[in-house]
């Protein structure tokens, strides 16, 4: 396995525990906490690989980037 596929891999762990949580995940939110620069394509292959994500408008309510709207990506029944 080559490391870009180890690295993927390892993308997609961390972003399926981190909606697995419970919580959604932001743009924002899967680089600074995840250190994932390509969120969409990481949750395309999820969803290739039978996982049920739903994507969300939501409006940021705190921080520097109050009142935005942003992309949030929650986890559905499988």
């Amino acid at each position: 396995m080559s490391t870009t596929r180890k690295t993927t891999g390892t993308q997609l762990l961390r972003i399926l525990n981190h909606l697995k949580s419970g919580k959604d995940l932001t743009v924002n939110e899967a680089r600074t906490k995840l250190r994932v620069a390509r969120l969409s394509a990481r949750i395309h292959e999820l969803r290739e690989r039978g996982f049920t994500i739903f994507t969300n408008r939501k409006t940021v309510t705190a921080g520097t980037e109050r009142g935005k709207r942003v992309t949030a990506y929650t986890l559905g029944a499988r």
